[in-house]
């Protein structure tokens, strides 16, 4: 029977590692340069539909002070009609709010207007993955890799996993997959230190990911666990239970605020009868006796599927499963907590009818749990064959990315004609189609065909601005066959996607901005970043681990 520990042994084990510090040039290079290649390879336009809710909601909450959607072309679920008639987004004030700077800032300094606001609304996401990029390194310099262990398997998440193309998008999942991983970090910093003060940051974190999307409400207990890092001990007991409730004020009064924009937005009778279990789920719709089946289905679509798999669009993920029991060994609180959110995220959406967040490219709503995953990287073991499998999946997973990258995903899902709602009538789709499969025949097919002679208007919305989303063909004249003839009047499902490529290919005074200051703004931040890196770890060869030990697998 083991002995219990003392506080003296507590204490030690939330000692400060050994080793010396992380450069903070090296965090900073490396949030640079992914957050410049992010923004270089993005689409410098509104991508998706939801983008476009978004923008429409964050541009008139600046300019008159509510969320309102002014635009006739949007309606549907994703607008709230309040009391007094009119309609506002039906979005939490996160996916709001974190769009208002960059778009902002660029539709007053941009020279363009809305374009220019657009434009750079669509890069909002690739902050938010630079910023992801930097704390990761951080965090698995923490764990025990050494710095340029760090720096490479950090590359592996950024640029081998789907997080580029969610990042390089206007789908806000890296923004989730930042507040995910800031508050695994800070509930671990929090029990290292004995510190209800990060813990209370961590609870923040967590708060602001609620306020993005209320599914996460049965995910954010398991990115706290860390926090309660000596809770199995006696005398720790108590310190542990004061950090937890320090978590906890935040995230409830998170969950306050919650309702009271409900609230706001749509009066009382609205924020009542979507609260509950409803609210919490998040946009689920009545389930009845469908749980089991959506378990069924969700579970392997989006784990063996060819449309959708995780461990397809993101291949390095196998290797993060691998170091699982490394890193469990190293620090089992960031384990289990990795772990349990991960499951916890998984069944979740699974309850959701269209677990794989289509229309999109690959599963985006697990995007939150690749980072998590991602911090078992540097304790994968690699020995003997090791190393050539885990460079094929590195490989793979970049050339996956590359091609979600190449193209705009719309054209898939419109040439086919399918449904609007096509998971309820085809649950199995995305076994029996693949957007990754499509996008190799639909390169090849423009490789030899070019542009089609046909696409004689770039934007495919009633605007005909080429930053608006493209507004797809009606279902009932999709699913009369007409898709395939439709997409071919409109460049932007032929043209590269990343915008200094499709707007190359437009005639200078149909181009949304000046592209040349964006460009060389992108350029200077990747090659000033990338100057950090080379200054940091150029200075930091080799190195030990942790308390001494040796260095958790070799580096990427």
């Amino acid at each position: 029977m083991g002995m219990p520990r003392t506080d003296a042994a507590d204490r030690a084990s939330r000692a400060e590692p050994e080793s010396a510090p992380l450069p903070l040039r090296v965090a900073l290079g490396m949030a640079a340069l992914v957050a410049a290649v992010y923004f270089l390879t993005g689409p410098g336009r509104i991508d998706t539909i939801d983008g476009q809710y978004r923008w429409e909601a964050a541009r008139n909450l600046l300019a008159e002070g509510r969320p309102r959607i002014l635009d006739p072309y949007l309606g549907g679920d994703l607008v709230v009609v309040a009391r007094d008639g009119s309609r506002w987004s039906s979005y939490g004030l996160a996916r709001v709010l974190s769009g208002i700077p960059l778009a902002g800032l660029g539709e007053a300094l941009g020279g363009a207007g809305v374009e220019s606001g657009r434009f750079w609304f669509a890069a909002t996401s690739a902050a938010f993955g630079g910023l992801l990029a930097g704390l990761l390194l951080v965090f698995m310099a923490r764990l025990g890799a050494t710095p340029r262990g760090a720096a490479g398997w950090t590359a592996v998440a950024a640029f081998s996993t789907l997080l580029w193309p969610v990042a390089a998008s206007t789908f806000d999942q890296a923004q989730h997959a930042f507040l995910g991983l800031a508050a695994v970090w800070l509930a671990w910093r929090s029990g290292e230190r004995d510190s209800p003060g990060l813990a209370a940051a961590a609870g923040l974190a967590c708060g602001a990911l609620v306020q993005y999307q209320e599914s996460y409400v049965p995910v954010v207990p398991f990115l706290a666990l860390p926090v309660l890092a000596g809770a199995l001990s006696r005398p720790s007991f108590l310190r542990a239970a004061i950090r937890g409730l320090a978590w906890a004020l935040p995230v409830v009064a998170s969950l306050g605020i919650f309702f009271w924009y409900r609230d706001l937005r749509a009066g009382p009778a609205v924020g009542v009868a979507g609260g509950g279990a409803g609210a919490v789920l998040g946009a689920v719709p009545d389930l009845g006796g469908r749980i089991g089946w959506n378990l069924a289905v969700g579970i392997p679509t989006l784990l063996a599927s060819p449309g959708k798999s995780i461990l397809i669009y993101s291949p390095p993920v196998v290797l993060a499963l691998a170091g699982l029991p490394g890193l469990w060994r190293r620090a089992p609180w960031v384990a289990a907590a990795a772990i349990s959110a991960s499951l916890a995220h998984l069944l979740t959406i699974c309850l959701v009818p269209f677990p794989g967040g289509d229309w999109c490219w690959g599963p985006r709503y697990l995007a939150l749990t690749v980072p998590l995953l991602a911090l078992a990287l540097p304790f994968a073991p690699l020995q003997a064959g090791g190393r050539a499998v885990a460079g094929a999946l590195v490989a793979g997973g970049a050339l996956v990315q590359v091609l979600g990258l190449s193209l705009d995903f719309h054209r898939f899902y419109v040439e086919r004609g399918v449904p609007d709602a096509f998971w309820e009538r085809e649950p199995l789709f995305h076994f029996q189609e693949s957007v990754l499969v499509a996008r190799v025949g639909e390169l090849a097919a423009l490789a030899r065909e070019g542009v089609p002679p046909t696409a004689t208007r770039f934007a495919a919305n009633p605007y005909g601005s080429p930053t608006y989303a493209p507004l797809v063909l009606p279902a009932r004249r999709r699913l009369a066959g007409e898709g395939p003839a439709w997409v071919r009047r409109f460049g932007v499902f032929f043209l590269p996607k990343p915008w200094p490529l499709w707007m190359a290919a437009l005639p200078p005074e149909q181009r949304p901005i000046r592209p040349g200051p964006p460009m060389a703004l992108g350029l200077g931040a990747g090659l000033a970043g990338a100057a950090l890196l080379r200054s940091g770890l150029g200075s930091r060869r080799g190195g030990r681990s942790p308390r001494g030990s040796p260095e958790p697998g070799p580096d990427p």
